[in-house]
């Protein structure tokens, strides 16, 4: 910073002209560092070397602040912004403000653009043109708003696909691989066994260790993580127990029985597509180990 009002100092003394300073968002002067900034050129126009236009800009309102030797315009947002500022940069300029646009509010915000913007339509004796004008003004208007706030364009899109979406594997979104793996087996179970025979617990360990350790030994490590994972899904309500006791008794949770949640094709076709090692897509495609 030093060199750049070394360098306009230099030119200055032969030119005599003065220097217009424009910044576009005149709060973010008010951090440590960018005041700075601000001091090294009311300094060098306070010593009379160069006289300084300094034009900030930002969103709302106005405030222009005069020193003896510079012009400080400030469209601001804040009317407080002078008091956030260093003593020494405040004595180097005085507290005249002026704030026309202080008390707008945002409807009438809007309606002082629309005015600004739009060209008006005298009834009947508008032309196509101006009307044209009118309409691409609209558009563009509310395709800047979608351009510039993410979170008004994240808001729509979420509420389109609320509205367009399809939830069918929405609830399968999510699990680990073992969790996929779990369901998978209770599925192939469900299709097997008979309709008299009961599906609980113990069997399905027994079932989905199997294969694990067969095809897939890095998914799980010990029975530990697998049981959490099934409870897990229990929570999700995934995977139920009709007429379920209490979970403190773990020797009854072992050996109640079991009714899958999702349906066997629903669940067979999320995972040809979902991100699940090879064995996991073949075992959906085969009920066998």
């Amino acid at each position: 910073m030093q060199n750049v009002v070394e360098l306009l100092e230099k030119h200055n003394a032969k030119n005599k002209a003065a220097i217009v300073v424009i910044i576009e968002e005149f709060d973010m002067l008010t951090t440590t560092t960018y005041q700075r900034l601000l001091y090294s050129f009311l300094d060098m126009s306070q010593r009379g070397v160069v006289p300084v236009l300094l034009f900030g800009l930002s969103r709302r309102m106005a405030s222009i602040h005069t020193s003896s030797k510079a012009l400080i315009l400030v469209p601001t947002g804040r009317t407080d912004v002078v008091d956030l500022l260093e003593k020494r940069i405040r004595s180097r300029l005085s507290h005249i403000q002026l704030c026309p646009f202080g008390e707008l509010s945002f409807e009438k915000y809007c309606e002082s653009v629309k005015e600004y913007l739009l060209i008006p339509e005298n009834s009947k004796k508008a032309s196509s043109i101006e009307k044209s004008w009118n309409r691409d003004v609209l558009d563009i208007a509310i395709r800047r708003v979608l351009n510039c706030d993410e979170g008004l364009t994240e808001a729509f899109q979420f509420a389109y696909n609320l509205l367009n979406g399809s939830t069918e594997f929405e609830y399968l979104e999510g699990l680990s691989v073992l969790e996929l793996t779990i369901l998978l087996g209770l599925a192939n179970l469900e299709e097997t066994q008979k309709d008299d025979q009961r599906i609980n617990f113990k069997m399905l360990q027994k079932h989905v260790t199997a294969f694990i350790q067969k095809k897939c030994r890095y998914i799980c490590q010990d029975k530990e993580q697998l049981t959490q994972a099934f409870q897990r899904l229990r929570k999700l309500e995934l995977i139920v127990s009709p007429g379920r006791t209490t979970d403190k008794d773990h020797t009854m949770i072992e050996f109640q029985p079991l009714v899958l949640q999702v349906e066997a094709h629903t669940l067979r076709r999320f995972l040809r597509q979902a991100s699940v090692p090879v064995p996991v897509r073949q075992w959906a495609e085969c009920i066998d180990i």
